[in-house]
């Protein structure tokens, strides 16, 4: 039997990142350090929220993540566009729980 969770209904793509795979990263943070560019906000309302952490030295109007995670946020961003359902998994574990044929 499979087993599932009800925050994994339906799901029609997933993105498998191990924890702590950006750990080892060295925290580039866009728009801050190491001369990394700024990088956009998702929405335009993110450039709004508070500021704090690494993300300090962003430019106004930006929204600073890490380097490493940018690519992640657009694969995520791509396969929105092409299914109804996207998750990103952490835990190896949480695959008994999806629902996939």
């Amino acid at each position: 039997t499979r087993r599932k969770s009800a925050g994994l209904e339906g799901l029609a793509a997933v993105i498998y990142v191990p924890y702590g795979v950006f750990f080892s990263w060295s925290f580039v943070m866009s728009g801050t350090t190491c001369g990394a560019s700024p990088t956009e906000c998702w929405l335009p309302e993110f450039s709004q929220l508070p500021v704090f952490g690494r993300a300090l030295g962003s430019p106004n109007g930006t929204c600073g993540m890490d380097v490493a995670q940018r690519p992640v946020w657009k694969l995520w961003e791509e396969l929105q566009r092409r299914h109804k359902n996207v998750q990103v998994v952490g835990d190896a574990n949480m695959f008994e729980r999806l629902p996939l044929a």
